[in-house]
């Protein structure tokens, strides 16, 4: 008879102190109940955690209650800003989110680096959930080289300032302050090429399609597939500085 496969290091005994979430969990496979079908003995993911061959990554797909946190260790990604910690902090008060920090998340992944923002700065944590925090850093992105060339706007083929919103949810005072400038000056140094981004409101979008239209040194397009094209090809970019729009002016 094989020894159980213990699923928590040696010196994670359930203990008062111990996070809710390790308290309960399974510390063997054998421990999981009516889950025979995919960690039961023969089953393709037990064989491979026996043998030790699990890979780098895998991805647990299914509904909730079934599982996947025990076998999986649960993280919680953090944008690298956010808001102010006057706002935020009695936010995640009102909504017990500290607690649920420090009970039931195993690390905290922060999309970006230190030396640029620490968006828990200012709130008031335990040292345990500092402790947690992982920051991932930039991933590199590149201009697509493959499938058909992307159709560009015809402003893209002298220099430009390119003005992206993102996914335009919240990108409206953005694009405001970008057409009261051109307003102001139709002859700021640079045309402007508006991306307002898809999740924009209609309405809005509508309003600022229109006020581009009068200008004859901006454009505005609501979506582009490839915008890393966009940002190789600009002579600046005006942008919220979301985590994807800062990895491509980085990168490019």
């Amino acid at each position: 008879m094989t020894e159980p496969l213990d699923l928590l290091p040696p010196d994670a005994t359930p203990s008062r102190v111990t996070p809710l979430a390790d308290r309960v969990r399974a510390r063997t496979l054998d421990e999981f109940v009516g889950q025979e079908s995919i960690v039961g003995p023969g089953t393709l993911l037990r064989a491979t955690l026996e043998a030790g061959e699990i890979t780098q990554s895998m991805i647990l797909w299914g509904p909730p209650g079934c599982g996947k946190t025990t076998l999986a260790r649960l993280i919680l990604g953090l944008r690298d800003v956010m808001d102010e910690p006057r706002l935020l902090e009695p936010e995640w008060q009102r909504k017990k989110v500290l607690p649920a920090l420090r009970e039931f998340y195993d690390e905290l992944w922060v999309y970006g680096l230190p030396q640029i923002c620490d968006p828990l700065e200012g709130i008031s944590l335990p040292t345990s959930v500092r402790k947690k925090m992982v920051y991932t850093g930039y991933l590199h992105r590149e201009v697509p080289t493959h499938g058909a060339p992307p159709r560009l706007p015809e402003m893209v083929n002298r220099p430009f300032l390119l003005v992206t919103t993102g996914g335009g949810g919240d990108g409206e005072g953005l694009v405001e302050w970008v057409l009261r400038a051109y307003e102001h000056d139709p002859l700021l140094p640079y045309p402007a090429l508006l991306v307002l981004g898809p999740f924009m409101q209609a309405e809005r979008q509508a309003e600022f399609m229109d006020r581009a239209a009068r200008l004859k040194r901006v454009d505005a397009i609501t979506f582009h597939g490839q915008l890393e094209t966009l940002v190789a090809r600009a002579a600046g970019v005006v942008a919220m500085g979301g985590y994807n729009t800062f990895c491509e002016v980085v990168s490019l």
